[in-house]
């Protein structure tokens, strides 16, 4: 993970960017100025960023390798590497973890309560489709996040607020949709999911 001092540094960074996006003077100078700050600032943060993925990584496979195989987590585990691997674009790690990750959601347990696990595996299934968006595999983008938001519907046993919850996890498919069938140049569809994604966001954010 990234050190207090690169945290300062980047706070630092950061202000005085914020500092010079203030027009002092009418002179070109001022542009230049700003660019060569923005040139400094975004190295920095760059490194920041990855720094503190590749904490996450290892911490994850920490977790990883303490757990027993037969754990309920290890699905959250596989999902979150999934998750870290599609930020650094390593496209072909991420779905071979989300693919886990579906697999120990799928395997049967008494312990487990139905609608969260449908409500997790609406997660990872969602996760592999931007993956596969991000692949330019559209079919697959939309096979799986179809999947996910078929999993998130309430069953009428959660409580208002659970259920504002799952309607909002419910939206992001919805989103999601319709920049797929943006992207796939079917814009009636496309704009059907968006006005899905505004309504429900409407009823269920304050």
């Amino acid at each position: 993970m990234g050190t207090i001092d690169d945290s300062k540094l980047l706070r630092k960074k950061v202000e005085e960017l914020k500092m010079f996006t203030v027009p002092a003077s009418p002179h070109d100078s001022v542009e230049k100025d700003f660019r060569v700050y923005l040139d400094g600032v975004l190295p920095i943060l760059d490194q920041f960023i990855r720094t503190n993925e590749v904490w996450n990584n290892t911490s994850s496979k920490i977790f990883l390798d303490e757990l027993p195989p037969t754990d309920f987590d290890l699905s959250v585990v596989y999902n979150n590497l999934g998750h870290t691997y599609k930020k650094v674009g390593n496209f072909k790690k991420a779905l071979d973890h989300f693919n886990v990750s579906i697999d120990l959601y799928l395997k049967p347990s008494e312990s487990k309560h139905i609608i969260n696990i449908n409500r997790k595996l609406g997660c990872v299934y969602n996760n592999k489709g931007l993956v596969s968006r991000d692949l330019r595999e559209f079919d697959d983008a939309l096979e799986y996040i179809n999947k996910s938001l078929a999993l998130r519907h309430a069953d009428g046993t959660l409580s208002e607020k659970q259920g504002q919850l799952l309607a909002i996890e419910r939206s992001y498919c919805h989103e999601n949709l319709g920049i797929l069938y943006k992207d796939t140049c079917k814009y009636e569809l496309a704009v059907h999911h968006l006005e899905q994604t505004l309504d429900i966001r409407k009823k269920n954010l304050p």
